[in-house]
């Protein structure tokens, strides 16, 4: 994953690494990983994709719903710290001390975001769609 890794394992220098990157005969690429989808996985999505089109608009010009009745939540993970950290300090400068109960026990904050449709009267918003 890194390039002293990989000259460690060719026995070649990283500025030949590097090198060999400006010419163009090695690449960087970064990966995610993306969810294994079943058939039975992808008919469900499909399923409430079409479920949310509105059924009077569906055969001539289909439209979604009006969406007033839904609410949609999502949460994030925050640590605030990482299991191992690269410093750079001055010679001067004491190392950092970090400590944590375990290194499976890390803190961490949960940000929690509830949206839903505004809701207009007249031309004036009367509820923004923002819960909490």
């Amino acid at each position: 994953m890194t390039l002293e890794a990989v000259s460690k394992h060719l026995h070649v220098s990283k500025a030949k690494l590097i090198l060999y990157m400006r010419k163009g005969l090695l690449r960087c690429h970064s990966n995610t990983i993306k969810p294994y989808l079943t058939e039975a996985n992808k008919k469900t999505r499909l399923r409430w994709c079409v479920d949310m089109l509105d059924p009077e608009s569906t055969p001539n010009d289909p439209q979604f719903k009006a969406l007033f009745d839904h609410v949609f939540i999502d949460e994030k993970w925050f640590f605030f710290t990482q299991n191992s950290a690269k410093y750079y300090l001055l010679l001067e400068k004491d190392d950092p001390h970090r400590t944590s109960k375990s290194k499976n026990y890390i803190l961490r904050l949960m940000f929690l975001c509830v949206t839903a449709r505004p809701r207009f009267h007249n031309g004036v918003c009367i509820f923004d769609g923002k819960i909490g």
